[in-house]
């Protein structure tokens, strides 16, 4: 009797232990069904706050860009104007841009190469000065002894070259004028030997490195060197 009921007493316990594992996995179930929409929830708020830290940091990497660029560039340019400066000095220190020779009052540069026509050479040497160059306006001996002795010492072997002068006669043969001032050649005239001879065929004036460098009259069109010329500036005027 006793063992009858010691066994019904252990079956009501087990019953009763699996009606509280039971409700406690209710419970369980009920608490997980409550707390996930909120987890579901907040997962788009944390790819949100994710999102905005990104932003946050490609802007301020952006703008760290931005500065170094600006800041290469400001280098550079202060690079570029010292440059500038520093060609500005060697120009103006004579009145002439680099590369031209003065003497007295006017800068000078032999072209050798390349070698143009005359109006080509003309509008070559207009380049220079802001317009204010032209071919070489030779109207002293000073200033053609000086052409002649640096052609001469540049140049010493002659090969039949002409260096293109700024004057010819195309308006009227035998009446030569100096193009760019618009004035008649005629106070000084260093033609070589028998010189000019070529009539209407030869109209724009040369020096002759056959003759040594004395003026001949050449056909416009041949290809030749060339000589521009320009006014000395101020060495305190500014250029540009």
């Amino acid at each position: 009797m006793y063992d009858n009921l010691n066994v019904d007493m252990e079956l009501k316990n087990r019953t009763e232990q699996n009606n509280v594992y039971e409700t406690l996995q209710h419970g369980t179930r009920e608490l997980a069904d409550k707390t996930t929409p909120s987890a579901k929830k907040g997962t788009p708020l944390l790819l949100w706050c994710t999102l905005v830290v990104y932003s946050i940091l490609i802007g301020l990497l952006i703008i760290a860009v931005s500065v170094s660029l600006y800041m290469c560039i400001n280098d550079s340019k202060a690079s570029n104007s010292k440059a500038l400066s520093n060609k500005f000095e060697r120009q103006t220190s004579t009145g002439c841009p680099i590369d031209f020779i003065k003497h007295e009052n006017s800068c000078y540069h032999i072209f050798a190469t390349p070698t143009l026509k005359w109006w080509e050479a003309m509008a070559y040497c207009e380049i220079y000065g802001g317009g204010a160059g032209t071919l070489a306006t030779v109207e002293s001996e000073s200033e053609q002894m000086f052409l002649e002795n640096k052609l001469k010492k540049a140049f010493p072997k002659p090969i039949g070259k002409n260096y293109w002068l700024g004057a010819n006669d195309v308006t009227h043969e035998d009446t030569w004028v100096w193009i760019k001032k618009d004035e008649y050649v005629q106070e000084y005239t260093p033609w070589a030997p028998s010189e000019p001879n070529g009539n209407t065929s030869e109209n724009c004036l040369g020096l002759d490195d056959g003759q040594q460098y004395k003026w001949n009259d050449v056909p416009c069109n041949l290809s030749q060197g060339f000589i521009c010329e320009l006014p000395v500036r101020d060495a305190n005027e500014i250029v540009g």
